[in-house]
């Protein structure tokens, strides 16, 4: 058993090391650890929307709570184990400047496919439990 997890470690590090870019998709959740304070909350909201419904007959009412600095797409460079992460570990046309270049000479398509295959995938919620 400890050989084939040794196997299987390898065999992960041996992706990560070979997938340079991770692509994190970032959601919000907010949760209400207390009943009753869920309850109340949805209950004054309710009541806010009872009495304004009468100012527009055309009101949708929804609920957006933002995390200051939030950003929902981000784009982290993995490095090999034992690498310090300088610009040589990363693939040679994966540099700024070859974007640039590939975008004046009008192959933003071609090199954005190219990226895409060197990226990983990653969503990862952000949860805040509200425990008043």
């Amino acid at each position: 058993t400890d050989t084939r997890s040794a196997e299987r470690q390898l065999h992960l590090d041996t992706i990560a090391n070979a997938i340079p870019f991770v692509k994190i998709t970032l959601t919000q959740l907010i949760l209400f650890a207390n009943r009753a304070s869920y309850a109340e909350y949805s209950e004054q909201q309710r009541k806010f929307l009872a009495s304004q419904r009468w100012r527009d007959s055309y009101m949708d009412y929804k609920t957006h709570v933002a995390l200051k600095s939030f950003q929902p797409k981000i784009l982290a460079v993995r490095t090999p184990n034992g690498q310090d992460g300088h610009d040589s570990v990363l693939p040679s046309f994966a540099k700024v400047r070859y974007f640039w270049l590939f975008t004046m000479l009008g192959l933003t398509v071609p090199y954005r496919r190219w990226f895409a295959k060197h990226c990983d995938v990653a969503e990862v919620t952000l949860t805040k439990e509200i425990t008043v």
